[in-house]
């Protein structure tokens, strides 16, 4: 029987639709590599694709990123048991040994593909897992770690394409997916370990001071000082309410500085009062407010309601750890300290006043007191 020529035309339809079956056929889990699916654009795999062949970083910042990204997985590529998670797709490598302590970031932020990250130490069979992260937030598939890294030790770091795990559900596996088709063929790797750097700020105490409310109902504030060395959070015997505001000069963070850590420390000078004074005012609450509350840097009766850029961003212990009360603020606050000026905090108790009809507040040294009794603003930072 005499075949019909096909012809150029139907030859390319053709091909086309096994593209296109093809391309249905792969699994979004398995985008860049997927033991089921046999990717037919072959690519330059990168020579850090096994743990024996790591890419050894000397210096930091190290910053790294790949386009065309290709890699695959070794048969005993481990599982993050800290997370979780299965044995990873398209994995790589890095190994880094510090010559001293150092506190690091890092990240795979800017891949276009759901990554996990793990931190091993050991060897090739025997690794110990030092500590992971799957994704750096609830909408940012790429993963982020912040650790101390002790000298001398060698540090295996993966970088993995996420392949799920037990815990997870139908709707968060289908939920997480949804980003990576963009990374089916030729995605974007990017890994960057950095330092995090640690500064200390001490208040201003020309800006420092406590603010009275006019009224014990009023929520307004009135008086106000900025001489004392202290300053007040509490009542009066009028059950009026003292609010302080804390100022701090952090124009020294760089203008891309990520912050990682916040910390207040504030020196006790006296309690006005009883001695629990927490236990009937609660803890002392910090609002945050960038550049400053009120009209202007300087402290104003206006301060005491003005808006904060974040209300409570953290609370005070109610017990001092070496003669110092901290108050750790959360992650809230960081996109709210300022690169360019001051950054401000507002001290309030939980409890307005008690409507017992004497003073009871506590006392905390300013920035006017002696250098060692400042207000201590501690933050860690880096810069990607």
């Amino acid at each position: 029987m005499k075949r019909t020529p096909i012809s150029p035309f139907m030859k390319a339809v053709f091909l086309l639709s096994l593209l296109v079956i093809g391309a249905s056929m792969t699994s979004p889990a398995g985008a860049l590599r997927s033991p089921s699916v046999d990717n037919s654009v072959p690519q330059l795999i990168v020579s850090n694709d096994d743990i024996s062949a790591s890419l050894r970083i000397t210096t930091l910042p190290f910053r790294l990123t790949v386009t065309s990204f290709e890699a695959t997985e070794a048969v005993d590529d481990p599982a993050s048991t800290k997370c979780g998670l299965n044995p990873g797709l398209a994995t790589v490598w890095y190994k880094y040994r510090p010559s001293t302590n150092v506190m690091v970031h890092m990240d795979t932020i800017g891949s276009n593909y759901d990554t996990y990250m793990a931190v091993w130490t050991g060897t090739r069979g025997s690794l110990t897992e030092v500590a992971c992260n799957d994704d750096a937030s609830t909408t940012v598939f790429a993963s982020a770690i912040n650790i101390t890294l002790k000298a001398g030790v060698l540090y295996y770091i993966e970088v993995a394409q996420f392949n799920g795990s037990s815990a997870d559900t139908t709707e968060r596996v289908s939920a997480k997916l949804l980003p990576e088709v963009a990374a089916t063929v030729g995605a974007t790797h990017v890994f960057r370990l950095v330092r995090i750097v640690t500064r200390t700020y001490k208040s201003n105490g020309v800006q420092d001071g406590f603010v009275m409310e006019s009224t014990e109902t009023s929520n307004v504030g009135l008086i106000k000082d900025t001489t004392l060395p202290t300053i007040r959070v509490g009542d009066d015997a009028k059950k009026r309410q003292y609010r302080s505001i804390l100022s701090f000069d952090t124009s020294a963070l760089p203008n891309t500085a990520v912050v990682t850590y916040a910390k207040i420390k504030l020196k006790l000078e006296s309690f006005v009062g009883p001695t629990n004074i927490f236990t009937t005012f609660g803890k002392v609450r910090v609002d945050i407010r960038k550049p400053y509350f009120g009209k202007g840097v300087g402290l104003e009766s206006i301060d005491f309601q003005a808006a904060a850029s974040r209300g409570l961003v953290g609370a005070f212990g109610t017990a001092p750890v070496s003669g110092w009360y901290v108050a750790q603020l959360n992650k809230t606050s960081f996109p709210h300290f300022n690169v360019t000026g001051y950054t401000q905090f507002r001290l309030r108790f939980t409890k307005d006043d008690d409507n017992d009809f004497a003073a009871d507040h506590v006392r905390f040294y300013s920035g006017n007191s002696g250098d060692t009794n400042k207000p201590v603003l501690i933050l860690r930072y880096y810069v990607p």
